[in-house]
């Protein structure tokens, strides 16, 4: 009888140490009781560059956040560090969606972008505080906040003349034949077919731009196919100098070249190519924009002609 009051008086004493034990552990830190763990990090992968047009914001901040241990809760802008920056804002100067995590300056803050003084395409570093509520916690006032350094770019716009100066750069290869600076050569039925860009204009309209080739008829009816050129046009674009300073270095990740097809009338086959995204720092002028949505339209035109007499067509297929 004594060993079972001496075995029980040892398991009850070892359950209350353990109890202490997870007592103090659980308020290491000054913890106040709230054993919710609300906490918030910041995503991966966010896009902290904020361009900014003439008067508009060309490109939004992309700012996500991880949060954890709360069902409910609200983010806020708390301040803004604008540091030596010759643009001082504050928190009501910016504006954030949680929605889609983008980042961008309100009305308030536009107007005074505005006037202020800036150098195209120099990163501005913000520092903003951002205040999360925690609506689902017991006490209803628990925050947090976190700092994020964000950067405003006054874009170098790019205009049509850019645009035109892109096109008369361009020089492409199809198969032996080769063209010159601001040419576009396509081979069909064995022989070549030359586009000339070096005076080209850029039109609001469909065609953005337009070329009337010069085939050299070998004795021969000339067919080009349309599709198998869609590359070809495409890269030879994307390898000027303009194009990798304003859109990007990849014909492949940085184009859109494939999904509208040429489209043929007759002796025209109008191409359709579009383009992903901008280089830090710039933005389209509103006679470019469409690059970015509808896409740079390119129609090409075909044209027969005779050799010693004899009459020769060109067409597309």
């Amino acid at each position: 009888m004594k060993n079972i009051k001496k075995i029980l008086i040892t398991v009850l004493s070892f359950l209350l140490l353990f109890a202490i034990s997870c007592s103090n552990e659980g308020t290491t830190g000054g913890d106040t009781g709230n054993y919710n763990y609300f906490s918030v990090s910041e995503e991966w992968g966010n896009s902290k560059d904020i361009t900014l047009a003439t008067s508009t914001v060309s490109t939004a901040g992309t700012v996500g956040f991880s949060v954890y241990g709360s069902t409910s809760y609200g983010i806020s802008i708390e301040s803004v560090d604008s540091g030596s920056n010759p643009l001082v804002l504050v928190a009501d100067d910016f504006c954030y969606t949680e929605s889609t995590k983008e980042l961008t300056l309100s009305y308030s803050g536009l107007t005074k972008y505005q006037s202020a003084s800036l150098t195209a395409k120099q990163k501005y570093q913000y520092t903003i505080t951002f205040k999360f509520t925690d609506y689902s916690s017991v006490d209803t006032t628990d925050t947090k906040t976190l700092n994020v350094t964000v950067n405003l770019i006054k874009a170098q716009i790019i205009t049509k003349t850019d645009i035109e100066n892109m096109m008369k750069a361009v020089k492409n290869s199809d198969g032996i034949y080769g063209g010159n600076n601001g040419e576009i050569v396509f081979e069909g039925s064995g022989v070549p077919t030359t586009f000339s860009f070096a005076s080209a204009t850029f039109s609001s309209s469909t065609p953005n731009f337009s070329s009337t080739g010069d085939t050299t008829f070998l004795s021969k009816n000339v067919e080009i196919t349309a599709s198998s050129k869609v590359f070809s046009l495409a890269y030879a674009i994307a390898n000027t100098t303009q194009f990798k300073e304003y859109f990007g270095s990849s014909v492949f990740s940085d184009m859109d070249y494939n999904s509208t097809p040429p489209s043929i009338s007759g002796k025209n086959c109008t191409f359709t190519i579009k383009f992903k995204k901008l280089q830090s720092g710039y933005a389209l002028s509103s006679e470019v924009s469409r690059l970015m949505t509808t896409g740079l339209t390119i129609r090409l035109t075909l044209k027969d002609g005779s050799v010693g007499g004899q009459n020769y067509t060109a067409s597309w297929k």
